[in-house]
C-alpha cells in the first residue's frame, strides 16, 4: 500500500474514469508523474518541517542557555553584594569594638 493513500486513491480513481479514452496509456503515464512528483513534494515539504523544528529547538536551547547563564550572574552579583555588606559591617563592628574599648578605658582612669 502507498504510504500516500489520498493521492494514490485519487490517481486509481482518475486514471480508471479516463482509462476508456482512446490514448490511456499516456493518460495514465501522466497520473503516475502527477502522484510521483506530489509524493516528491510532500517529501520536501517535510524534510523542510523537520529542519525547522530542528532550528527551532536549537533557538529554544540557545535563549535557555542565556537566561541560565543571565541567572547565574545574578546570583553572582548577589554573593558578591551579600559578601561586601558582610565586611562592611563587620568593619563597622570592629570599629564600634575598639571605640567602646576606648571609652572604657579612658572612663576607668
Amino acid at each position: 500500500m502507498h504510504k500516500y493513500t489520498c493521492c494514490s486513491t485519487w490517481a486509481v480513481q482518475y486514471s480508471t474514469a479516463l482509462y476508456s479514452g482512446s490514448s490511456h496509456e499516456g493518460t495514465l503515464c501522466h497520473v503516475q508523474v502527477k502522484v510521483q512528483w506530489t509524493e516528491q513534494l510532500v517529501a520536501t515539504q517535510q524534510q523542510k518541517t523537520e529542519e525547522i523544528k530542528k532550528q527551532t529547538e536549537s533557538l529554544k536551547a540557545v535563549a535557555d542557555a542565556e537566561r541560565h547563564k543571565k541567572v547565574l550572574a545574578i546570583e553572582l552579583e548577589k554573593q558578591v553584594s551579600y559578601k561586601t555588606w558582610r565586611e562592611s559591617l563587620l568593619r563597622v563592628l570592629a570599629f564600634i569594638a575598639l571605640r567602646s574599648e576606648y571609652c572604657l578605658t579612658l572612663y576607668n582612669e
